[in-house]
């Protein structure tokens, strides 16, 4: 399964161009945001980033995901709302 913070750090390095702008907006290191989307490569058995002169671009895999990005982070904002409002009575 793709772990949320890989996801949010793939949708971040899509919309920026390079891990170190991704990991500043997410408050990381570039190291951290590199070992996130490597465990997200092994998850999915496929690179999703690329090189491309001092930044990086998604691969065909990485555009698919991230393209699935906005449905998950709304499905998991449904979910945290129906917590709240289970917890609320």
């Amino acid at each position: 399964m793709i772990e949320v913070g890989a996801l949010r750090a793939l949708r971040a390095v899509a919309a920026l161009g390079t891990l170190a702008k991704a990991a500043e907006e997410l408050g990381f290191t570039a190291s951290a945001v590199s070992q996130q989307l490597k465990r997200l490569e092994r998850q999915v058995g496929v690179p999703v980033l690329a090189p491309a002169g001092r930044g990086v671009v998604l691969t065909p895999a990485g555009e698919a995901i991230a393209g699935s990005a906005p449905e998950v982070f709304q499905a998991l904002e449904r979910c945290a709302e129906a917590a709240r409002s289970v917890a609320d009575g």
